[in-house]
């Protein structure tokens, strides 16, 4: 039995998540599904990183563990024709049997943008502001505060945030935030996003934002920012 890598993105407005859920239309099952098509065997897909409805991906990445008599440029071609709108599979490979693309993954990096349309709703917002907060959440700390409710279990609430970004794209006219980090909690990124624009807008300082991180303090926080403008851009599994 072999051990296959996919890179796959997605439009997060298609699906209502990446993990299986009865009933809706996920990416976990749509791979599934054009697997068995071409192989005749139903297969796990397990994924990289889990995201919500709505979010999209540039980097996703899937292991199947099967057997497959072609090279991985065939079955790329197959697995191809049984994808339906919203969703590519833009690289396979036959990878070591160790190899699990959540296990084995070293980071992954979202990358969250607001419009020229977006950002003039907020009035004034101050990057500065915005990077000086960032600079504080980089580091391994409890990250409670960012999680959403069905995270608060047994598990933990300990993450890695490698390096958080605030970019001011005047060509384009918008603001990127992209943040790396071990792995995430759920809703996470947007959490921490909305917590930002809190900052850059003067709803609360860097001190208040850090102080809730600290006792855990969700209530003091805002809650996650819309979907639709995340995307799990790549994983890693070497250095950042």
């Amino acid at each position: 039995m072999s051990t296959w890598k996919l890179v796959i993105s997605y439009k997060g407005e298609y699906f209502s998540g990446s993990q299986i859920q009865p009933g809706k239309r996920t990416v976990q099952e749509e791979l599934e599904n054009a697997w068995e098509k071409v192989t005749g065997s139903r297969c796990r897909a397990v994924l990289a990183g889990r995201t919500d409805a709505g979010v999209s991906a540039l980097g996703q990445v899937a292991t199947i563990k099967a057997d497959w008599p072609g090279t991985p440029e065939e079955l790329l071609e197959k697995l191809r024709k049984y994808l339906t709108q919203g969703i590519e599979i833009r690289k396979v490979e036959r990878v070591s049997d160790n190899f699990d693309a959540r296990k084995s993954a070293i980071w992954r990096r979202y990358r969250y943008v607001f419009s020229k349309d977006e950002i003039a709703r907020f009035g004034f917002i101050s990057v500065e502001s915005m990077r000086q907060a960032a600079r504080a959440l980089v580091g391994e700390k409890d990250f409670a505060a960012f999680a959403s409710q069905s995270e608060l279990g047994p598990r933990g609430t300990v993450r890695r945030i490698l390096d958080i970004n605030v970019i001011w794209d005047k060509a384009a006219n918008n603001l990127c935030i992209e943040i790396v980090a071990d792995a995430f909690l759920r809703q996470m990124v947007r959490r921490i996003v909305s917590a930002l624009i809190w900052v850059g807008t003067g709803k609360i300082e860097v001190v208040e934002l850090l102080r809730a991180v600290e006792i855990k303090a969700r209530q003091l926080l805002p809650g996650p920012a819309p979907a639709k403008n995340l995307t799990l851009v790549e994983v890693g599994y070497g250095e950042c």
